[in-house]
């Protein structure tokens, strides 16, 4: 099997890369993305492209399936483009499609798409273990929300109209690991935790290897559609400092959005201040789908996990 990869040097991408050519039905791996990845493998070539380039079509000669990884997660390191919506949507939305489109050009039989379990949205009337039937609603304001329930829409479409072209997309709650975005770090780091009103919301994570664990089946198995990624334990915000510290200080969270919305504007740290507010509810998935359908487990716990991260 031959396998491209968008985003080859993105976070996740460290920890798929290693699981995908250490197996031998990967005969050949192709990575796209803006900066080299340093991986060094004799199965593995990359090339520096931008996924809005035609140039992506030649590398699509031959390729079998297309794990697409590449989105831009709205931070810091963009500079005054964090401030840009239009160039992050052309990037995640209109990228992403581009991609997908030359794929069904080139006769690719099979795209990985990994979508986000925050498309399902963060309200107060989200039921406990969302299955994958849910209804797409992400957080108003929260780009990285919009872009992936972007995306997840229009191949509703471009499924149907491609219907030999097996398309999976994969919904993983927060990734964690030894390459843990910075911005989840940095969350799981803060010596505090936010006053919420009980019931407590609650939240779920998934090892990153259990993720490309996944995506090595979603490749290999003749499946397709949707499937959520998480721990089968769920905890809250307070649950989790207490394992990580031992202790934790009580931070208003109306003070905390205060905080995070100075520094984005300043500094651009902490991410997109929209998704703090995400933060006020549960979101816990239902993760039976992937078990039935993937002969797929969580070999880490949410607290495995978290210790994996920090």
């Amino acid at each position: 099997m031959k396998v491209l990869v968008t985003g080859c040097a993105s976070h996740l991408a460290r920890a798929c890369l290693p699981v995908l050519l250490d197996d031998p039905r990967i005969h050949h791996i192709s990575g796209i993305d803006l900066k080299p990845s340093g991986v060094s493998h004799g199965k593995y070539r990359e090339h520096l492209l931008d996924i809005r380039s035609n140039d992506i079509a030649q590398h699509l000669a031959g390729i079998d399936a297309i794990i697409h990884l590449a989105f831009v997660v709205n931070n810091g390191n963009l500079g005054k483009q964090r401030f840009d919506r239009d160039y992050i949507r052309s990037v995640n939305v209109e990228g992403s499609k581009h991609v997908f489109e030359l794929a069904a050009k080139q006769g690719v039989r099979t795209i990985i798409h990994l979508s986000s379990a925050i498309v399902y949205g963060m309200a107060k009337d989200n039921p406990q273990f969302i299955t994958e039937d849910r209804p797409l609603k992400p957080v108003s304001g929260f780009y990285y929300a919009e872009d992936k329930v972007a995306v997840e829409q229009w191949l509703d479409q471009f499924e149907q109209q491609h219907a030999a072209l097996r398309v999976v997309r994969f919904r993983p709650h927060v990734i964690l690991g030894e390459n843990t975005q910075p911005l989840v770090k940095a969350l799981l780091r803060q010596p505090c935790h936010f006053m919420f009103n009980d019931p407590q919301p609650l939240t779920q994570c998934v090892s990153e290897v259990d993720v490309a664990t996944a995506i090595m089946q979603g490749l290999v198995k003749d499946v397709r559609g949707s499937f959520n990624l998480a721990t089968d334990e769920v905890a809250s915000l307070h649950l989790i400092q207490q394992h990580l510290r031992g202790y934790s200080l009580p931070l208003p969270f109306a003070l905390a959005k205060q905080i995070h919305q100075w520094a984005w504007r300043f500094t651009g740290r902490f991410g997109d201040p929209a998704w703090l507010d995400c933060l006020q509810y549960s979101l816990t998935i239902d993760n039976e789908k992937a078990k039935r359908e993937l002969d797929w487990r969580p070999k880490l716990n949410l607290f495995e996990c978290l210790d994996a991260a920090v």
